[in-house]
């Protein structure tokens, strides 16, 4: 079903990007809508957050509480659909999601990212049998059990920890020979006596029967097995741009390419947050870029329109 209202802007994504976007659009007295599949994105899925400024110490779902509480008091309501494809026709692009085709004069793009695949042999069998990618999810499934956690870097170091409660025992594999994460969280891990570091461990497969039972890897040239009844990936993310990989620059990464305005090199689309290639993917970032996007928009409308 096409909706006949031509907004001014479609924000599409309701994590710190597409929130701080609104709360700038609105303002600014823009006519938008905000599309979100989800409130919040995967911030509502971390434990501890310690780098926010003005919130030390806060859960995820805490934090983005709050921001979801200051859209209420602007009165912004999101629209909870997922957005399958945006296209443009002439000055005007249609984002359209299973629900209804929305138009707008400018599109602000902050869907986010998703957790990347290691695809090697037995990732997809052993899927929620054992290997999860979320471990405040799934962190109580692996009370008194051994498990790996893969990637070394800041967001393994701080599963980690989030798991340290429930495992008895916890391998960190990182594929480089350095392990990359802050000192902080390194020295923070190095102080708990049941987690071991493994720099330089290439993963190659994953084994077990009707759940896992080993994570099979190579380090130094040698070949290697650990007995683990859980694994906990966290290699990074892949940003959610299918929706539009037809319509705007990508790079090698698939990530959007936006300047310093947070233009794309389509005019009127702009993209804020972990989809683009910003170098940093941060809460407060994103939010920073979803306050420049919207405020970038608000400019191409009165240039396009004076009376803005």
């Amino acid at each position: 079903m096409a909706n006949k209202t031509i907004y001014d802007l479609i924000i599409v994504g309701a994590g710190p990007a597409g929130i701080s976007a609104a709360i700038y659009a609105a303002r600014k007295k823009i006519k938008f809508l905000l599309l979100g599949e989800t409130t919040g994105g995967l911030i509502a899925k971390i434990s501890l957050i310690e780098n926010y400024p003005g919130f030390w110490g806060i859960s995820g779902k805490d934090l983005i509480d709050k921001f979801y509480s200051h859209l209420k008091v602007l009165g912004i309501m999101t629209r909870n659909e997922q957005v399958d494809k945006i296209a443009r026709e002439k000055n005007i692009f249609s984002v359209q999601t299973a629900q209804e085709t929305y138009s707008s004069k400018t599109v602000l793009y902050a869907a986010g990212a998703q957790p990347k695949l290691l695809n090697i042999p037995g990732e997809a069998r052993f899927a929620k049998k054992g290997i999860s990618y979320c471990a405040i999810c799934d962190a109580p499934l692996f009370e008194g059990q051994d498990i790996a956690i893969v990637g070394g870097g800041n967001a393994g170091m701080e599963t980690a920890l989030q798991v340290l409660p429930y495992a008895k025992k916890i391998y960190i594999l990182e594929s480089t020979a350095r392990v990359t994460a802050d000192q902080l969280l390194v020295e923070k891990v190095s102080n708990h006596k049941q987690i071991i570091l493994l720099p330089g461990a290439k993963i190659q497969k994953v084994g077990g029967s009707d759940f896992v039972e080993e994570i099979l890897f190579e380090q130094s040239g040698r070949q290697q097995k650990l007995s683990v009844q859980g694994i906990l990936i966290n290699v990074g993310y892949e940003s959610h741009v299918l929706p539009v990989d037809q319509l705007v620059a990508l790079n090698n990464k698939r990530e959007i390419i936006v300047d310093k305005w947070q233009k794309t090199n389509q005019l009127g689309f702009f993209a804020a947050g972990a989809c683009t290639d910003s170098p940093y993917k941060q809460i407060i970032t994103a939010a920073g870029d979803g306050c420049r996007a919207a405020l970038s928009a608000f400019d191409y409308l009165s240039d396009i329109e004076p009376s803005k």
